[in-house]
């Protein structure tokens, strides 16, 4: 189901209260007055900060390649998006236009897109102008893969789930595999992919779908990387591992993102706190692990339960 944007931000930002203390950010979420010129744009956008330690993940990542960078995430930095799906076109280009006018405001050489639905968007869909090189953060780090040490890996078998159908899908996918495939220890296991998915697996994707459509296209895809003997699934985009994290106990692999597994090549780790609450599933345990997040950030005791149960309780795969 659809939401107007003030629910969906209020829902990120209950959600990044719930998992994540105000000193853990690495990234800016509100406008300056006057920034500071950067070499280079870290875009995250809005979703991505249902799932933080992906955002601390990648930021993480660019400061090991020693990047001269700065990460926007938020409402403030909306992409329009959201806009456009409640308003129409014209409300979702006023958002971009506004992005686009911070953007500038850095003065960048490059901007780098976390969101594959922002990067769609701005790129192609608003068709906005700009005086840098854009594109997503798959192809950037893939590009950047040399100048990043790894440590060798016990030996593992990831098992990647992509996206497929379009352009950037198949780049991105295709950049996705050569990191991971520079990561000593990491053989890469083929289980392919479907257009159906479109550009990013999501709660609204599986909303037109049907549950049961949604499922019976993904498991034969788990299964696929169990019969491979996969010791990670790995996702690729931030809403790919909200919707398939709860099914881990169901399979003999980890279901994590793909630069988890990079990152932790690097010492980079940061707990999936989204999937162990997905996994317990437990309303009183949730709310006792997540209660110096919750202090720390003032969310209501009364907010936090609601959204504790609608998000993992209930299982709806925001």
């Amino acid at each position: 189901m659809l939401k107007h944007p003030v629910h969906m931000f209020r829902e990120v930002q209950t959600l990044q209260g719930l998992l994540l203390r105000p000193e853990e950010k690495g990234w800016l979420e509100k406008p300056q007055a006057q920034p500071s010129p950067r070499a280079t744009v870290l875009y995250l956008g809005c979703n991505i900060l249902r799932t933080p330690h992906l955002a601390q993940t990648v930021t993480a990542l660019f400061r090991c390649l020693g990047e001269d960078f700065i990460a926007l995430g938020g409402a403030a930095f909306c992409c329009g998006v959201p806009y456009e799906r409640e308003g129409g076109i014209e409300d979702g280009r006023r958002q971009g236009e506004r992005l686009a006018s911070r953007l500038k405001q850095f003065h960048p050489q490059q901007v780098v897109m976390w969101c594959p639905g922002c990067f769609h968007f701005y790129k192609h869909v608003l068709s906005l102008p700009g005086p840098f090189r854009l594109l997503h953060v798959t192809e950037f780090l893939a590009e950047n893969r040399g100048k990043l040490t790894f440590t060798p890996q016990p030996p593992t078998k990831v098992a990647l789930h992509c996206h497929s159908g379009s352009p950037d899908s198949e780049r991105q996918a295709a950049a996705a595999r050569a990191l991971l495939a520079a990561v000593p220890g990491v053989e890469l296991v083929g289980i392919g992919s479907s257009d159906a998915w479109g550009r990013n697996c999501s709660g609204v994707q599986r909303d037109r779908m049907g549950r049961e459509a949604w499922e019976a296209l993904i498991k034969p895809f788990f299964s696929k990387a169990a019969a491979a003997g996969a010791d990670v699934f790995a996702t690729l985009y931030h809403g790919c591992q909200r919707m398939y994290a709860g099914y881990q106990d169901d399979y003999p692999f980890t279901i994590e993102h793909y630069l988890t597994v990079v990152g932790r090549a690097l010492g980079i780790t940061y707990p999936d706190r989204y999937k162990q609450y997905l996994l317990w599933k437990d309303r009183a345990r949730i709310l006792e692990d997540s209660y110096p997040c919750v202090e720390a950030n003032r969310v209501r005791r009364e907010q936090a339960m609601a959204t504790i149960d609608q998000v993992f309780v209930a299982d709806c795969g925001l």
